[in-house]
């Protein structure tokens, strides 16, 4: 199940980068939420840090995950040992409400363990001489996404400004989503961690054109381009065309199979394409498919082939 929630723990540029770097989460979009006022700027943000006649918003990040290869838990408990949630108005030397520590839940479930997890872990910080857990925690109201500039801002920026506000106090128990992830880590056993294949899967890498693997597939019998790892159908071999790029092109994927989301690294603005079931990198869709069709591009070395039976 795709699950959604928020989380604000100063500069979002760096709690971005942080959220993304999870296996199971699917996008991470960098925005503005529990203010009182609609459409908020970056700079009217900052501007009203500083009035008391209204609630500002914070920074904060959107983040979407798939429940099936990481927890609501495993994410909170992430969220609490990523910054400094005794720290009021501010993170480190960024001062201001609109840094403050919040987190914004989306389900009743989320609500409990945020609940359970701030008690299990203002006892931490306790016995480690930190004082009392601020973090404001809500039902969600309304995410404004940030500016176009401040996605995958670090990325875009690798020297750019994430100063680091963890306390250096962790849980000891793991979350059940721990455990989830080492599963999920074993099934990279499929992709060698120097494969270009892994690369694909989890830097957004890309094969080069016309490899090894696109000669295979790009004449195959009738049948279904599957997920590498988890074997869950993608693409049907129906709605296979030849682009002459280079990469296996198709005008549509299996219903449900797969996930797009806004990619504006490299200085370009693209829509990436996920599996939905593991989440890892297939390529992008581009509008310039057949007969006004689409054209998703799709990297064959992250694909196993599965023919029809005859």
């Amino acid at each position: 199940m795709l699950l959604e929630i928020v989380f604000g723990a100063g500069c979002f540029w760096g709690v971005e980068k942080n959220f993304k770097q999870i296996p199971g989460v699917l996008e991470v979009i960098s925005g503005y939420a529990g203010g009182d006022y609609d459409d908020p700027t970056y700079q009217q943000v900052l501007t009203n840090k500083d009035n008391s006649n209204i609630t500002n918003h914070t920074e904060v990040v959107k983040v979407t995950y798939d429940t099936k290869l990481v927890s609501s838990e495993y994410l909170i408990k992430d969220f609490w040992a990523l910054h400094d949630p005794t720290q009021i108005d501010g993170q480190g030397n960024d001062k201001g409400n609109n840094y403050r520590s919040a987190l914004y839940w989306t389900t009743d479930e989320q609500r409990q363990i945020a609940l359970k997890t701030k008690d299990e872990y203002q006892v931490l910080l306790n016995q480690n001489g930190f004082g009392r857990i601020i973090t404001e925690i809500k039902v969600l109201d309304k995410f404004w996404p940030a500016e176009a500039y401040h996605q995958n801002y670090l990325t875009n920026n690798p020297n750019g400004y994430c100063p680091s506000h963890k306390t250096g106090v962790a849980f000891i128990i793991p979350a059940d989503g721990e455990l989830k992830q080492q599963e999920f880590y074993k099934a990279l056993g499929k992709l060698k961690l120097d494969s270009v294949a892994f690369d694909i899967a989890f830097n957004q890498g890309t094969e080069r054109q016309f490899c090894q693997k696109y000669d295979i597939f790009k004449e195959t019998p009738k049948g279904v381009f599957v997920d590498k790892l988890s074997g869950a159908p993608l693409f049907d071999t129906r709605d296979r065309f030849n682009s002459h790029s280079g990469w296996l092109s198709f005008t549509k994927a299996i219903d449900g199979a797969i996930v797009e989301k806004s990619d504006n690294n490299h200085g370009m603005v693209r829509t990436e394409v996920l599996a939905k079931h593991t989440g890892i990198h297939l390529g992008h869709v581009f509008n310039d498919g057949p007969n006004g069709q689409r054209r998703f591009c799709i990297n064959a070395t992250v694909l196993d082939f599965v023919a029809d039976k005859k």
